[in-house]
């Protein structure tokens, strides 16, 4: 288990639940590619934009 203080448990909560759901989005999205290496460049992409978007900003924290 990581020892994780309690002062910073919400950012990681906050970090790995943006993740998870900009993951499945983004998987649903990008659906319609024709073949699995474009599905997947495609999926990606899309995962990283929106993560990036969605991750908390920890400035605006607290």
């Amino acid at each position: 288990m990581l020892g994780i203080s309690r002062r910073y448990s919400h950012f990681v909560f906050g970090a790995i639940q943006s993740g998870l759901t900009c993951l499945i989005a983004a998987a649903i999205a990008s659906l319609p590619a024709s073949t699995a290496p474009d599905f997947v460049k495609h999926w990606l992409a899309s995962w990283l934009i929106s993560w990036a978007a969605m991750l908390p900003d920890p400035s605006l924290c607290g």
